[in-house]
């Protein structure tokens, strides 16, 4: 029997009763007549599968070879539709199904701006919902994007270039504003000062006349680059401009702590499938876990039919509950910690740090669950600071190079 007949047609499977004598002589008989498929031996008897046409045919043999037929069963999409037929609401269920995806998949249910936030895009919104483009409107009531692009182009004088695109229900409207490039900002004469004591190791200078030389101590608020060139009866006044760079000093204290929280995956892990909808989640199966830290691998399938995505997806959780512990971390460890805080607090407090030329420890206390030190630094940094040519006249010059 052909796969495709076995769909469409109508067969019964037919139980043979009889001694095996009488049920051979059967079968001689109607073979030579009847298509016959599936004769196969059970426990009960003889089996085979006919049209449900021929059931009928087979009595007049089987009562002359004394033979009894029962049915057992009926196969085929015949008997299927049969039944379908006789349950009108299933039907109604199906056409009502299917009519209803169709009118909302044809709905717009997202919105979506992209390249400009806030009021500016807040502004494409409302410029897309006065065109009529806005959730809940049918797509097929939308004019061509291009049309939507000209008019919302129209709307947004600001805009340089606005694109629109439909992927299934969702729109996205992309929105580029003009740049518009901002002369550089000239600033005004000034001088460059030191803007803590240190010693200069070396100088990069832009503009301007460089008054101080390497290994000389200079103290805060001395003057390092001058913005006052050529000669003094007709010195003109620029803006200084450059790098000063001073070895400077800093001491340093951190405590951290000698206990360290660890979490491990202990518990078998555990499955949660749950259906997205919107902004809701309807969990399907499994649960999470009542209290604790958890960890969660999501994978999230959207349901989508060819160009066109609906608001639903299919999520399932691989959840791993943690438990957390505590471990006590040695001397050495946590004496390595503390160094590495305290250098990530001197670059936080330092400015624009080249160089560590020295870290010496002035003082350690390790207890039994922190650990308290105190680091003297020596670093290179940029020491310059802008200050008005006014407010710098009265500091005292260094010598020139």
């Amino acid at each position: 029997m052909e796969r495709r007949d076995r769909l469409w047609g109508a067969y019964a499977e037919v139980r043979l009763i009889g001694d095996r004598s009488a049920v051979g002589r059967f079968l001689t008989r109607v073979a030579a007549a009847l298509p016959l498929w599936d004769v196969r031996e059970s426990e009960d008897g003889l089996r085979i599968v006919v049209r449900a046409g021929d059931v009928k045919k087979l009595r007049r043999p089987a009562r002359e070879a004394g033979v009894r037929v029962r049915i057992v069963g009926r196969r085929g999409g015949a008997f299927w539709i049969s039944g379908l037929l006789r349950r009108p609401g299933i039907i109604a269920g199906v056409f009502l199904f299917f009519a209803l995806f169709a009118v909302l998949s044809n709905l717009i249910w997202f919105v979506d701006v992209a390249g400009v936030t806030g009021e500016e895009a807040e502004a494409v919104r409302a410029a897309a919902a006065a065109l009529g483009l806005k959730p809940g409107r049918p797509a097929s009531h939308l004019p061509e994007p291009a049309a939507i692009e000209r008019a919302l182009k129209a709307r947004l004088p600001w805009a340089a270039w606005v694109g629109v695109e439909r992927t299934g229900v969702r729109v996205t409207i992309t929105a580029v504003p003009h740049t518009v490039r901002e002369k550089d900002a000239v600033p005004p004469p000034r001088h460059l000062v030191a803007g803590r004591k240190a010693v200069i190791v070396d100088y990069v200078v832009a503009r301007g006349r460089p008054v101080v030389r390497r290994g000389e101590v200079v103290e805060p608020g001395q003057v390092l680059v001058s913005g006052l060139i050529g000669p003094p009866d007709r010195a003109l006044a620029v803006a200084a401009d450059g790098k000063v760079y001073g070895e400077v000093w800093y001491d340093v204290q951190v405590t951290v702590p000698r206990k360290r929280a660890l979490f491990t995956t202990r518990e078998p892990e555990r499955l949660a499938v749950a259906v997205a909808l919107g902004g809701r989640r309807l969990l399907l199966y499994g649960k999470p876990p009542a209290s604790g830290d958890v960890l969660v691998d999501r994978r999230r399938w959207r349901l989508a039919f060819g160009p066109w995505s609906l608001p639903v997806a299919l999520e399932i959780d691989r959840l791993r509950p943690l438990a957390r512990e505590t471990i006590d971390i040695s001397e050495e460890a946590a004496l390595r910690a503390a160094l590495q805080a305290a250098r990530a607090e001197l670059y936080r407090r330092g400015r624009d740090v080249q160089e560590i030329r020295a870290e010496t420890v002035l003082q350690r206390v390790i207890e039994d669950d922190k650990v308290y030190v105190s680091v003297h630094y020596g670093v290179v940094e940029d020491i310059a600071r802008p200050a008005p040519i006014d407010a710098a006249d009265g500091a005292r010059p260094g010598g020139t190079e």
